[in-house]
């Protein structure tokens, strides 16, 4: 889709879109619209008690995903693994709260 606007001759404000995802426990719960965020649940290998249970997914335009990292870090998280990177990080808020931030892969055609 990106290539094709690209050919057209559009051109969008990446900055402003995101698909979120909230990962809480077991069964899923999706928008078949794809309007809104999709949840699902399952269990935590290892099992974690107390804070730090709640993950979020953010995918992003390839484009901005480092500032979005960068944007994170600076708001106080940290980057939990960034071995994926630049496809993906897992970020960690203070309290431990994992985000996954996902480039879309072909938001740089």
């Amino acid at each position: 889709m990106s290539a094709e606007a690209k050919a057209l001759g559009l051109e969008s404000d990446p900055s402003q879109l995101a698909v979120i995802g909230i990962a809480v426990a077991q069964e899923a719960g999706v928008d078949p619209q794809r309007r809104g965020p999709h949840l699902w649940f399952h269990e935590l290998t290892p099992p974690r008690p107390g804070r730090g249970r709640t993950h979020v997914d953010i995918s992003v335009p390839a484009d901005v995903a480092e500032t979005r990292v960068a944007a994170a870090v600076a708001a106080g998280g940290r980057i939990a693994d960034d071995s994926a990177a630049p496809k993906w990080w897992t970020l960690a808020s203070p309290d431990n709260h994992g985000v996954d931030l996902a480039a879309w892969a072909d938001s740089t055609a």
